[in-house]
């Protein structure tokens, strides 16, 4: 029916509207200069669907400003959330994901960028999560960790899992060994939990996302909250997307590349198609990362930044993040704060209401968006292999970031002035670069050392040292441990000499152990026997064995060890190999000083306090952070420590 000018309806239609509009904005959770509306006790802990994206580049959203991609999932969700423009991460798969699991900065456990995984005694979101009442699933990629089962993703809070260790693993088993190949999509072998992989037919984002769909009408089913992580593969390379996608594009690599992505956004999108046809779309946060910057290689997948993958450049490190949950977010927020993926931990028991471990360092993002709480310290990155080193540091406030990548002096950016990262600035503010260095070096000394515990069995010195067990042994990446000691001659101590036999300095049970025997210094590691003359007697001594394994599981070429051992400052033997056993599974076991784990082979003399580095140290004329990696920085304080303990 027309309506016209002059009728009553029409002049009451827009009345009716601003009254809705009224009733509508005065109904919202949150205050107008809110992006998130507080959580209260009083709300049901909702569900948490957590998906992490792999090598997403910052312009592989369309929704960050690239029209030439096709995501109109991921788009919609942004539509429906909070999308970030400054979250950062850190600049490969595995250290992205330790951070995020641990919630500190993934270096501090030895992650630069490899480990061998995540100790058991650490304190993971999963588990904290699983404390809260959360059911805890991980579908996809874990890559923290697979030569030791500690690591594993079911031993590190996960009630269940499905998918792949590493990508290097997809390629199945042959004889119960892994075969160590190039990563494929296709027909892939994955491990449900803890059981031996096996062949699934098909393209690999297709079976994740297929899981993830049954999880989830599972789940549904379920009083419990739950946590569910899908860890996608794609678009990591290989680029080879579905047939049903690839064919709507040039057959190039940028074609390849971008059918991949798309194909990312509709395995999203069926999940959260499932999401809303299970009832679950208002009782469930759904936040999307990707891992790390894009590799570049087929597109630019991070413009407008300056980087890609495995740099700390803006490009590398800066990636998509949305987070969904309805009542709570404001739909289509645009947050410019500073998050990092230290913040996903904090802001996963915001939203399940309980606080984090207290070593956690990030801050919830729901703080930072709303303003109550401010990031009062800067934030860390650093790739090493103990001789050449690639860092970098990011002011508080989000505008200065000072780098040196391997080779070359730092350089400089000013955030504010020049986003993208491209410009440096050294030259024009010396005291920020002076300030920042000096800052960093502090930060990157105190976390590679690794926080035993210590237990003193005897006034000599003797003691039981645990925790921090997938980091306390050498055999895996970089290593160094640090002791002085002062031996005795036996009849000082009222041993006869026929009553001395191995005296350990350090033991632990199937993984190494450092000995004084036949006067002489005996060091056995993954295999590696090392021999050098013995102390000598009533002269404080310092030692230090340091090392360095690569495990070349992505190259095997690269496999190599390499073991030094050190005696006042001086280097007394070392070994090196292209290869070596591989630890056995045996990091569990308690390191002793002094004695074996059963109390034999007693040390007749008086030792400190160990040191224990999560790197390898180096000759100073090797160190190119001027000494902050060096054998010297460490050396000459040992001795001076364990004086000062006699006195």
């Amino acid at each position: 029916m027309n309506v016209g000018i002059g009728s009553r309806s029409f002049w009451l239609f827009p009345l009716l509207v601003a009254a809705v509009l009224l009733i509508y904005f005065a109904s919202r959770p949150w205050p107008d200069s809110s992006i998130v509306a507080g959580v209260t006790n009083a709300d049901k802990p909702p569900n948490i669907l957590f998906i992490i994206i792999d090598d997403m580049g910052y312009n592989d959203l369309g929704a960050n400003g690239n029209a030439s991609v096709r995501t109109p999932n991921l788009n919609q969700l942004a539509s429906e959330g909070v999308r970030f423009t400054r979250n950062y991460v850190n600049s490969s798969c595995t250290v992205t994901r330790a951070g995020i699991l641990l919630g500190v900065q993934p270096e501090s456990h030895g992650f630069r960028p490899d480990a061998i995984g995540i100790s058991p005694e650490a304190i993971t979101l999963p588990e904290t999560l699983r404390e809260a009442g959360y059911s805890t699933h991980l579908i996809g990629k874990w890559h923290v960790g697979f030569l030791s089962k500690l690591a594993w993703p079911t031993r590190q809070g996960f009630d269940t899992f499905f998918g792949f260790l590493a990508q290097n693993l997809l390629r199945g088993t042959r004889d119960g060994k892994w075969l160590i190949r190039h990563p494929t999509y296709r027909d892939p072998w994955l491990q449900h939990n803890e059981d031996e992989p096996s062949k699934h037919p098909g393209h690999l984002s297709d079976i994740l996302t297929e899981r993830a769909v049954s999880t989830i009408q599972t789940l549904a089913k379920e009083e419990q909250p739950w946590f569910l992580s899908l860890w996608t593969y794609a678009p990591h390379a290989p680029i080879d997307p579905a047939e049903r996608f690839s064919k709507t594009y040039p057959d190039t690599p940028a074609g390849k590349y971008l059918a991949l992505v798309e194909q990312v956004d509709h395995s999203v999108g069926r999940v959260l198609d499932t999401l809303r046809q299970s009832g679950l779309d208002d009782n469930t946060v759904v936040m999307v990362v990707s891992d790390n910057g894009g590799t570049n290689k087929e597109v630019d997948n991070n413009l407008p930044f300056w980087g890609s993958k495995a740099t700390f450049y803006e490009g590398g490190i800066r990636t998509p993040l949305i987070i969904r949950w309805p009542g709570k977010v404001q739909p289509g927020a645009v947050a410019d704060e500073v998050v990092t993926y230290l913040d996903y931990f904090p802001t996963f028991a915001d939203i399940a209401q309980i606080e984090p471990p207290a070593d956690v360092r990030g801050i919830s993002i729901f703080d930072i968006l709303n303003k109550t709480v401010e990031r009062s310290s800067n934030v860390y990155w650093e790739a090493s292999n103990s001789i050449h080193h690639s860092w970098s540091i990011l002011s508080s406030d989000g505008q200065w970031r000072l780098g040196q990548y391997f080779i070359g002096e730092p350089q400089l950016n000013d955030l504010f002035e020049h986003p993208n990262g491209d410009t440096d600035v050294v030259e024009r503010y010396p005291l920020i670069t002076n300030g920042l260095r000096e800052d960093f070096m502090q930060w990157r000394i105190k976390a590679r050392q690794v926080d035993f515990t210590y237990h003193q069995l005897t006034s000599t010195g003797a003691a039981k040292i645990g925790g921090h067990s997938l980091q306390r042994a050498p055999g895996y990446g970089g290593h160094t441990f640090a002791i002085a000691l002062v031996p005795e001659t036996p009849a000082a101590k009222g041993v006869s000499v026929s009553g001395v036999g191995r005296q350990f300095i350090a033991f632990q049970r199937d993984m190494w152990e450092l000995s004084l025997y036949d006067s002489k210094l005996h060091l056995d590691i993954n295999g590696i026997r090392l021999e050098a003359p013995g102390p000598p007697s009533g002269i404080c001594t310092s030692v230090i064995v340091t090392s360095q394994f690569n495990p070349g599981h992505v190259m095997p070429k690269t496999k190599s060890s390499l073991v030094e051992l050190y005696v006042n400052g001086e280097k007394a033997a070392e070994f090196s190999a292209k290869s070596f056993k591989d630890p056995v599974d045996a990091h569990i076991n308690s390191t002793f000083v002094g004695q074996s784990d059963e109390g034999a082979g007693r040390y007749v003399g008086t030792l400190g306090k160990p040191l224990i580095i999560n790197e390898r140290l180096v000759a100073d004329e090797q160190d190119d952070l001027k000494s902050d990696n060096s054998i010297s920085s460490i050396e000459k304080t040992l001795c001076a420590q364990l004086e000062a303990v006699e006195t």
